[in-house]
């Protein structure tokens, strides 16, 4: 199911993906994975889409235009 989510997306579309929010299994509510839950999400997505690497930017406020560490004058997606 990931991977063919993602494979619908255009080429000319990154994905920016939260990654803290799940469905349960049984019930299907939207529930939180809690610490590191972003790490997890960013795994399975990779896993998925058999990809060589994931980049996991943390210690950021809120979604960046880059890698603040790289690009200093990052700014946040409105």
């Amino acid at each position: 199911m990931v991977n063919a989510t993602f494979k619908s997306i255009p080429e000319n579309v990154v994905p920016i993906v939260t990654g803290f929010l799940a469905k349960a299994k049984n019930s299907g509510a939207i529930t939180t994975l809690g610490r590191g839950g972003s790490d997890l999400t960013a795994s399975i997505i990779g896993a998925s889409l058999n990809l060589k690497e994931i980049h996991v930017w943390k210690d950021v406020d809120g979604v960046l235009t880059a890698d603040p560490w790289i690009i200093p004058h990052a700014k946040a997606v409105p």
